[in-house]
């Protein structure tokens, strides 16, 4: 399997496709209200995950969340700076009132 984690296998006289690997980020952890468990994020698919969690607080017309998952999506298709991304994330974990360490957890 190649470095990056993933294996592409083109069928029968398709090109091969190209796989990036994910976009990485400056390491945090969140912590969902009510639980003891930590969920750390390396990269901006994990942020992506988290936001569209169900353990994620729901609000009506939040808009720094959608805000949050906007950057995150776009940065994954190029259009967005994965520290922009990792910022308004940052921003939406904050407003939720959640857990966060910015700096990721010290294991």
């Amino acid at each position: 399997m190649p470095a990056h984690g993933y294996a592409v296998k083109p069928s029968k006289g398709a090109r091969k496709m190209f796989v990036s690997s994910p976009v990485k980020i400056k390491h945090l952890s969140v912590r969902f209200d009510g639980s003891h468990r930590w969920h750390d994020a390396a990269t901006i698919v994990e942020l992506t995950e988290l936001l569209l969690s169900s353990r994620w607080p729901k609000r009506p017309n939040d808009t720094v969340w959608r805000d949050a998952l906007v950057a995150c999506l776009g940065c994954q298709q190029n259009e967005t700076k994965a520290g922009k991304a990792r910022k308004a994330f940052v921003k939406a974990a904050r407003q939720a009132e959640l857990d966060l360490e910015p700096e990721g957890r010290v294991h």
